[in-house]
């Protein structure tokens, strides 16, 4: 994907990545199964995401584990 600034172009990556906040309604910032991981995971994907940017917590690294399993970057 490429940008332009100034006529000149800027390389941006391979996609964009989704802002991904880990907040779960069953259990605030605690993901309340391994599926509920895989799931935000599938669904970014499925939408063309192949990454995202972790927002403002320390994510579980049962979650960091199954994203490097699907080739996902977080």
């Amino acid at each position: 994907m490429f940008l332009t600034v100034l006529g000149l172009p800027i390389l941006l990556g391979c996609q964009p990545c989704i802002l991904d906040q880990g907040f779960y309604l069953d259990g605030i910032y605690t993901a309340p199964s391994d599926a509920a991981l895989v799931n935000d995971i599938d669904i970014s994907m499925g939408m063309g995401f192949n990454g995202a940017r972790l927002h403002e917590k320390i994510f579980e690294e049962r979650f960091l584990y199954y994203c490097d399993k699907k080739g996902y970057r977080p």
